[in-house]
């Protein structure tokens, strides 16, 4: 146990490392206004991803005790899955409104692209945590390093390779989420069993009401992570919400 809460400390140490180094290279790259539109992109992705995924991880460890590992895992990808789909559409369907709002100066083709990592996202996380339940820590420690590491590999080459912009790097954040679940996919292929069979409505049931009683108190915490810069984007503009990340 003692190693393994070094190991995650380490691993946390690291991770924060990389997303500095990331971070000081796109406000490099593309200023207070880029800046400010990046991150009003990436974290309406990552809200979006923990908006629909309140509850899920711990109805994941709950369950365990009532049902097989196999069940769990199966209906809850399912579930992961069908929400983040959701997720996709709904977010296109208000992507109007958003433009108008809050993505003043934002390209809808941007939006969009965004959206897209949010099924994958979802369902990654989803998959990671099948060997967080397990006590596999140093194994999804290493998982966790896969995206981050990635971008910043992508960020560097094209950042050396041509003059980057907005696109590139809304493309690179989309294709290091796709590449971290084509290799969390290929990590635990053999570790998880997914079979169709195992999806019944008895753990689906089980698991939304696991997500109704303890889903309130996560939204409330939710609503706390980065909501301040939509605020400012609704009542100013990007620049000053790119200033204000930098400084955050």
């Amino acid at each position: 146990m003692r190693r393994a809460i070094i190991h995650s400390f380490n691993n946390e140490l690291l991770r924060k490392l990389i997303a500095v180094i990331s971070a000081a290279l796109i406000a490099r790259a593309l200023g207070p206004s880029g800046k400010g539109q990046y991150a009003l992109l990436i974290y309406f992705a990552a809200i979006s991803v923990s908006f629909v995924s309140v509850g899920l991880a711990n109805a994941q460890l709950f369950l365990k005790r009532k049902y097989t590992l196999e069940k769990v895992t199966s209906n809850i990808l399912f579930v992961s899955l069908i929400l983040g789909l959701t997720a996709f559409v709904i977010m296109n369907l208000l992507v109007e409104f958003a433009l108008q709002n809050i993505y003043k100066d934002v390209s809808k083709h941007l939006v969009f692209l965004t959206t897209i990592a949010i099924p994958f996202r979802l369902v990654t996380l989803s998959m990671k945590r099948v060997l967080q339940s397990e006590f596999k820590i140093k194994s999804y420690n290493y998982l966790k390093m896969i995206e981050p590491v990635v971008f910043l590999f992508l960020l560097i080459s094209s950042y050396l390779l041509i003059n980057i912009n907005i696109n590139h790097i809304v493309i690179i954040f989309v294709l290091s989420g796709i590449i971290n679940f084509l290799v969390t996919v290929l990590y635990i292929r053999n570790k998880v069993i997914f079979r169709i069979a195992h999806i019944k409505f008895d753990v689906l049931k089980s698991i939304g009401h696991y997500v109704i009683r303890v889903g309130p108190g996560g939204l409330l915490g939710l609503f706390q992570y980065r909501i301040d810069v939509f605020i400012i984007a609704y009542f100013l503009n990007d620049y000053r919400v790119g200033l204000y990340v930098a400084g955050m």
